[in-house]
C-alpha cells in the first residue's frame, strides 16, 4: 500500500461549497490569480484546505495545505503526468461522441479519484493516465474496485515509460504486462504528453520475458475521435512480414546472454537433435494472435512442444491435456517458465495452426494427430528457405 502524501488537484471548494476545476479551458493563469485573491479553497475529498498553485511553467492545480489527510492513496504525480491528464480531459471534452466528461471524480464507495470518467455510447469508462510503477496488488485493487462501479476501465501508461528498442521491438517490464491483460487485445495504449499524441502498440509477441514484438502506431490527440482510437488496429499481414525478419536475424547471429530456462532448452536440443537454438524448426516461431497471454519467448515453449511432438509416432493421436500437462511439469520442474492461467487458450490456438499448416489433424475438439514428420534441418539456407514458405502460407491462413 502507498504512503498518503502531498498530491496535486486540479477541482476543488470554494467559499460558498462552489466547485473550480482549474482544468477548464476558460480559466486563464491571469484570471485564477485574480480569483485566488479573494476567496479560499477546500479539498473536495477530506475539506482539508488546499492551495491554488499557479505559476509560470506549471499547470494550474491545487495542493494540499497537510500531508497524510486526505482519505486517498495515490503516488505523486510529476508536471508530465499533469499536463497529460488536462490534454485527455480537454480531448475528451472535445469529442463529440463523449458525455459527461469528469476529471478526478472523486468515488465515495471505493475511495478511488479515477483520472477521468466519462460516457460513451451508453457505458460508464473510467480512465487512468499511470505514469509512474505501482504494485500488482494496487494495480489490480484499483481495476476490480472501478469496475464494479462503471462497465470498462482503460489504463493508459506514460508514453516515456516504453522502451523501444529497434522498429519493431520493445522492452516491457512485469509492470507494463498488467496493461496488456486490460485490454480484449494484445496492445498497450500509451501517451505523450509532449507530442500530444498516443502510441500504441498492437499485436503484441513475446520473444523473450522481456522483449517483445510489436506494430506500434502513432494517432496525434488533435488528428482523432475516441471511438477511432479504440476500434483502430493494424493489418496482422504486416505484423507477420516484419515478424520474419525478426526470426532471419534472430539465425543469423549466436544467442547472447541465456536465461537459465533458455539455457537448458539450448543443451537439451545439442543433446537431442545437434542442433543450436537459433536453428530451431520454422514452426516454433509462429506468431500466435493470442502469444501475449503466456509471457514467455514463443521459440521456447513452441519448441518443447515440438520435441513433444517429434516423440509421437506418425497417425497417433494425443490431446491437448496431454500437451498442456507436459508443458506444466516443465513449469514445475522449472525447465520453463511460462504463465499457469493462459496456457491452455495458447497452446491450443499454437496446435490448430499446425493443424492447418498440415503438420496435425485436428480430429475434434481437442483431439490431434500427428500426420507430418517435423524437419530438424541442419542447413541454414534450407532454413531460411522454410521460414519464407511458412510466412506466405501464414499470410493466407491469417488473411482468411
Amino acid at each position: 500500500m502507498l504512503k498518503k502524501r502531498w498530491i496535486p488537484i486540479f477541482i476543488a471548494k470554494m467559499e460558498g461549497n462552489r466547485l473550480l476545476n482549474v482544468a477548464d479551458q476558460r480559466w486563464s493563469k491571469e484570471k485564477l490569480r485574480e480569483i485566488r485573491q479573494y476567496t479560499s479553497f477546500k479539498c473536495p475529498i477530506c475539506f482539508e484546505e488546499v492551495d491554488l498553485k499557479v505559476g509560470s511553467q506549471i499547470t494550474p492545480h491545487f495542493a494540499h495545505q497537510r500531508r497524510n489527510n486526505c482519505d486517498i492513496e495515490v503516488e505523486p504525480e510529476s508536471e508530465y503526468h499533469l499536463n497529460g491528464k488536462l490534454q485527455l480531459y480537454n480531448w475528451l471534452q472535445d469529442n463529440k461522441i463523449i458525455t459527461d466528461v469528469q476529471l478526478e471524480m472523486y468515488l465515495q464507495q471505493i475511495k478511488q479519484r479515477p483520472d477521468l470518467l466519462f460516457t460513451y455510447e451508453n457505458n460508464k469508462i473510467a480512465l487512468e493516465y499511470q505514469c509512474s510503477t505501482i504494485g500488482l496488488h494496487l494495480f489490480s485493487k484499483r481495476t476490480k474496485q472501478l469496475k464494479s462501479l462503471v462497465n470498462d476501465v482503460k489504463w493508459v501508461i506514460g508514453a516515456k515509460e516504453i522502451k523501444r528498442l529497434s522498429k519493431n521491438t520493445f522492452r516491457v517490464s512485469p509492470f507494463q504486462w498488467l496493461f496488456i491483460h486490460t485490454t480484449n487485445s494484445p496492445k498497450i495504449y500509451s501517451y505523450c504528453a509532449n507530442m500530444k499524441a498516443f502510441i500504441i502498440l498492437h499485436h503484441i509477441i513475446p520473444f523473450s520475458a522481456q522483449i517483445v514484438f510489436s506494430q506500434s502506431k502513432t494517432y496525434y490527440i488533435n488528428n482523432i475521435q475516441y471511438n477511432e482510437l479504440v476500434s483502430d488496429s493494424v493489418s496482422y499481414d504486416e505484423v507477420i512480414k516484419e515478424w520474419f525478419r525478426k526470426v532471419h536475424r534472430f539465425r543469423m547471429k549466436p544467442l547472447g546472454f541465456m536465461s537459465k530456462e533458455i539455457s537448458f532448452l539450448s543443451e537439451y536440443l545439442y543433446e537431442k537433435k545437434q542442433l543450436s537454438l537459433t536453428m530451431a524448426p520454422s514452426y516454433a516461431f509462429i506468431p500466435l494472435k493470442k502469444a501475449y497471454l503466456i509471457k514467455s519467448s514463443c521459440y521456447h515453449w513452441q519448441t518443447w512442444i515440438l520435441l513433444y511432438l517429434d516423440s509421437i509416432p506418425l497417425r497417433m493421436s494425443f490431446s491437448l491435456h496431454e500437451i498442456c500437462y507436459f508443458m506444466r511439469n516443465k513449469v514445475v520442474r522449472r525447465e520453463t517458465v511460462i504463465g499457469q492461467e493462459h496456457i491452455s487458450l495458447v497452446i491450443h490456438e499454437y496446435l490448430k495452426v499446425l493443424s492447418a499448416l498440415s503438420l496435425l489433424n485436428n480430429k475434434g475438439k481437442f483431439q490431434f494427430e500427428k500426420i507430418k514428420q517435423i524437419n530438424w534441418t541442419k542447413n541454414l539456407y534450407e532454413l531460411i528457405d522454410i521460414d519464407r514458405h511458412l510466412k506466405n502460407k501464414l499470410l493466407l491462413l491469417y488473411h482468411t
